[in-house]
């Protein structure tokens, strides 16, 4: 198995979840150099959620992040060794809770919207099916 490694010879990281922009200078300043996001349905994160549920493995982080636990494993994604860490952080959440609110005011509003076009019959059956589809993906 090959371990990643970035342009500082250190090892490549993933974190499960998402929002994690805001750690990413803290992880950096600890020696984590290569961040990314893996989506909730990838299969990885699956495992590293499965494997954060048990019981003990999220710790509390020291020093300024002490008020945010993690778990982390060792697993391949693909041909390359990744640690995944798995994060919980109310300041996270709360994040995450901000960007869904502002996707739901977005659909919405583009559903308002759509409503009003076809109730002055200004828009076609496949745009609006096409719009529509593309609001409530958000």
């Amino acid at each position: 198995m090959k371990v990643a490694r970035n342009q500082h010879n250190a090892p490549s990281y993933a974190t499960v979840g998402s929002g994690v922009r805001n750690w990413s200078w803290t992880w950096i300043r600890a020696g984590y150099y290569s961040l990314i996001s893996l989506p909730l349905g990838h299969k990885a994160s699956e495992e590293a959620l499965q494997m954060a549920a048990r019981r003990r493995a999220m710790k509390r982080l020291s020093g300024r992040l002490s008020h945010v636990r993690a778990a982390r494993m060792r697993t391949a994604i693909g041909e390359l060794d990744r640690t995944l860490v798995v994060v919980e952080s109310e300041e996270l959440l709360e994040g995450q809770k901000r960007g869904i609110a502002i996707a739901l005011r977005k659909a919405e509003k583009e559903l308002r919207k759509l409503d009003r076009l076809v109730q002055m019959g200004r828009i076609s059956h496949s745009s609006l099916e096409q719009r529509a589809k593309k609001a409530l993906a958000r």
